[in-house]
Order: C-alpha cells, then structure tokens, then sequence
C-alpha cells in the first residue's frame, strides 16, 4: 500500500467540501436524529474494536466470504448503495445526501477520471468497518481518509507472499490516521488473485470520513497518485 500524507492542494480542496458538509452541525444533527442506523453487531455487544482485530481476521471462513464487510459501524453516504435503503431516512436528509453526491462526483471523481465511487463515509467514535476483501469488485484504489487527531488506524493483510485466500494474521499491517487527510493507495485482487487480495479494516476512536474510489486503468491510477502528492 502506497500511504500520501500531503496531499496536492487541488485534490485537497474536493476533500474539504465533503469534511465540511458531513462534519456541520446540522447534518450532524440528521445523521443522528434523522436516519435509522443498521444493526452493528461489534458495536452492540460492546466490543467494537474487534472488527478490527487479528481475533476476528483468523476466524473468518474464506471461502464464503463474498467481499463485503461482515459488520460496519458507520454511514456510506454513497447514494447508490443508500437508495435502497431509503425508508431508514427522513426525505428532506436524503435529499441533502443526494445533493451531495451529485456534487462530490460531478467534480471530484470527474476530476480523477475514477471509474466508481467505492465508499463515501462516516464513523462515529468506536466507528469500523470489519474485515473484508472487495473481491466482488476488484480495481486499483484510491482510499481518502479524514481524522481531527488522527486518533484511528487501517490495519490489511500483506498478500505479497500469500499462498491461500485465507488471511495470514503474521502478515498483518497497521498504517495509524494522521491528523487531516490522508490517503491509501493499492491494488485490490479478485479471489483468484492469491497473491494480490487485500483484507483490510479500518477502526476510530473519534468521528472519522472516508471517500473511496475505484480504478480500471492503471495508468491512469499511477499517473493520478503522482498529480495527488504535494
């Protein structure tokens, strides 16, 4: 994984539209009062920073894990996956997350050229998302993350010399939040891809933003990573 922590002002400043939107007062108010959360079972039986461990990692069946996070304790803000769950929020603040979107892609990933947007969200205090691959998807990824003091951490298993699709805890590696923006760069693996599969997780002791994007074309991944460090 390839970490940039000074990040081009001209990216810098789509980063800060989104940070501003989701860290005002007022949306914070509605991601609390106007939207019925999912269930988070790390979160609910009190240990949420199990999510992430080495403890859950090794106790994962990988042969039918699908891709997806088995557990999250956060809002994706992505109105393409949000729109099926419409019922969970008021109208008026789905329309404001709508808007936002339309906003954020229009210019930030039509900016970079990205071919989806993976994940655009936010994690309360003891927020995670707990161990997975995106092998449904794969692509080269861009991962922006967000934390006032850096008080949080990704953790993802080197795949380098992997040598099954089950998940080698000794090969584990934890990259820790910076104060501000950030951001992770990799290639992501399809289950066919042994030595290319990335596990990861991600855990926060404070309110933590994450934007996601995926890419198909490798030149213009590598090309894009060179343009986003200052």
């Amino acid at each position: 994984m390839k970490v940039i922590t000074k990040i081009h002002p001209e990216y810098l400043q789509h980063l800060e539209v989104f940070r501003a939107w989701a860290f005002d007062p007022k949306i914070q108010d509605s991601i609390h009062t106007k939207f019925r959360w999912p269930t988070n079972k790390f979160f609910n039986e009190g240990t949420p920073e199990k999510a992430a461990s080495a403890e859950l990692l090794t106790s994962i069946n990988a042969e039918e894990h699908v891709g997806y996070p088995i557990d999250m304790y956060g809002l994706d803000f992505n109105y393409n996956n949000l729109r099926t769950a419409a019922e969970r929020a008021d109208t008026d603040f789905f329309d404001e997350i709508r808007q936002m979107n339309i906003e954020i892609d229009s210019r930030f990933q039509a900016l970079m050229g990205a071919y989806h947007p993976a994940l655009k969200a936010f994690y309360p205090k003891n927020g995670y998302i707990a161990w997975h691959t995106n092998w449904n998807a794969p692509g080269y990824n861009i991962v922006f993350s967000f934390s006032p003091t850096g008080n949080g951490y990704w953790r993802h298993v080197d795949p380098t010399n992997a040598t099954s699709i089950r998940p080698d805890p000794k090969n584990l590696v934890q990259i820790n939040d910076i104060p501000g923006w950030h951001c992770k760069a990799g290639y992501f693996g399809g289950k066919d891809e042994i030595n290319k599969l990335m596990w990861h997780s991600a855990f926060t002791n404070e309110p933590r933003l994450t934007l996601s994007y995926v890419f198909k074309d490798k030149s213009l991944w590598e090309d894009l990573l060179e343009e986003i460090e200052q």
